[in-house]
């Protein structure tokens, strides 16, 4: 269904999603077929004159996937044609270091005359017309240009800037991670797409405080990654966050993790209290349990609720 990319897939998806809760693949087609969808619709609407609806598209659509040089251009023109200039000029700058020719793409040609007309005029063209507040001195002009943003600036993630974005990733695959990238990934939170979230690794999260911030970020709907599954062991503050992610992921997976937890004798009291408290909201109906019991009666009385509720086959 995601080829389709169409309401008619989106919707279907979300249906199947409300019967099988648990599914990553279920979810993964979803959220594929919604980037298409939302895709679609930011070039339509530019088309239709209305770039607010386009830029929200655009935005939506690089929140739930990856770039593509239709989604930069749309952005683009959706900028310029809200008179957001300088917004404009460094979203086009990002797309051309990364695609010079994205101009002879046949998506970006075909439109050249309606929807993407200010991709081939003024400031956008190569040796084009300056802008009108471009000075005319070469030197000032290599002063007042937009590419040395801040690194941490959420400006220069937003449109996912293919250079830092794509050797941050390498980087934090491989787990050689840098001071510096620990600011960019605070800095890229927000505008995370969940697949982007599930693909980081334990050894780039050596920082608790960015590791708990990641936690809270997890989309319900993803399976817990390693990294989030070593919080169960770390200190106080770093258990706290892995109870409140899996507060925020109902499921079967959710409940049986939630019973490994009460299992394996934390030593908080506090913490066990939460634990259980999110127990019984995942179990209405089942008797609480007593967090007050002691840790070999407290795993004792697990042991017969996780049999109860997962029987062998």
């Amino acid at each position: 269904p995601r080829s389709s990319g169409n309401e008619e897939a989106v919707a279907l998806l979300r249906q199947a999603m409300v019967r099988e809760p648990d599914s990553q693949l279920l979810y993964e087609e979803w959220r594929q077929a919604r980037w298409l969808l939302t895709g679609r619709q930011a070039t339509r609407s530019l088309y239709q004159g209305q770039p607010s609806r386009a830029l929200s598209a655009a935005e939506l659509a690089l929140r739930l996937g990856r770039g593509t040089p239709k989604l930069l251009a749309s952005a683009v023109c959706a900028l310029e044609a809200l008179d957001r200039r300088d917004e404009a000029l460094a979203t086009h700058q990002r797309l051309e270091t990364w695609l010079p020719e994205y101009r002879s793409l046949p998506e970006i040609a075909a439109r050249k005359d309606s929807s993407f007309r200010a991709l081939f005029q003024g400031p956008y063209l190569k040796g084009g017309a300056k802008a009108a507040d471009e000075p005319d001195d070469e030197q000032d002009s290599a002063e007042s240009d937009l590419s040395p943003w801040p690194i941490v600036s959420a400006a220069r993630m937003r449109w996912g800037d293919p250079q830092t974005g794509y050797s941050f990733f390498a980087r934090m695959r491989e787990g050689t991670i840098q001071e510096e990238d620990r600011q960019i990934l605070t800095a890229l939170l927000p505008y995370l797409s969940p697949a982007a979230l599930s693909l980081l690794r334990e050894p780039s999260l050596a920082h608790p405080d960015l590791a708990r911030q990641l936690a809270l970020q997890m989309p319900a709907r993803l399976r817990m990654p390693v990294w989030l599954l070593a919080l169960r062991e770390g200190e106080a503050l770093d258990r706290q966050a892995y109870l409140v992610a899996l507060g925020e992921r109902p499921g079967r997976g959710t409940t049986r993790l939630l019973l490994d937890f009460l299992e394996s004798g934390q030593p908080e009291r506090s913490l066990v209290r939460f634990a259980a408290a999110l127990l019984a909201r995942a179990l209405p109906g089942h008797p609480p349990l007593d967090p007050g019991l002691a840790p070999e009666a407290r795993a004792a009385s697990i042991r017969k609720l996780r049999q109860m509720l997962f029987p062998p086959r």
